[in-house]
């Protein structure tokens, strides 16, 4: 199998769509594109403590709704996973990557730049 890689077009629809969630104040507390070797793709990653209390359908519904906002062309629902904080995925999340720094494109130009690392927009523990 082959990995995929990341590239700035899906960098840039996952930073509206964030935008777009801090406007209608859906808390984030942690943002990352990570990537699945079990499914060969990458994920965005979306950490909220919505997923903890308010349950997951309720954060993807306001997700949908915020991505339909945004109209991306690289990112659909399929693209996300929503996770709790207190969920154990964030968990080994936290202990596969420790504290990442946020990244930002700045100034890397063209859609031909790839990453193959995650790409961390936020982070909080």
């Amino acid at each position: 199998m082959y990995k995929t890689v990341l590239v700035d077009q899906q960098i840039e629809d996952g930073q509206k769509l964030l935008d777009q969630l801090d406007a209608r104040r859906f808390p984030v507390s942690a943002a990352l594109w990570y990537y699945l070797p079990e499914t060969t793709r990458w994920r965005l990653v979306i950490v909220s403590p919505i997923a903890d209390t308010r349950g997951p359908i309720d954060g993807y519904t306001r997700i949908q709704r915020a991505l339909g906002e945004t109209e991306p062309t690289s990112l659909s629902l399929d693209d996300i996973a929503l996770v709790g904080r207190q969920d154990p995925e964030f968990s080994d999340l936290r202990t596969a990557l420790g504290t990442p720094r946020p990244r930002s494109l700045g100034g890397r130009g063209g859609p031909a730049h790839r990453f193959e690392e995650p790409y961390v927009y936020r982070w909080s523990d």
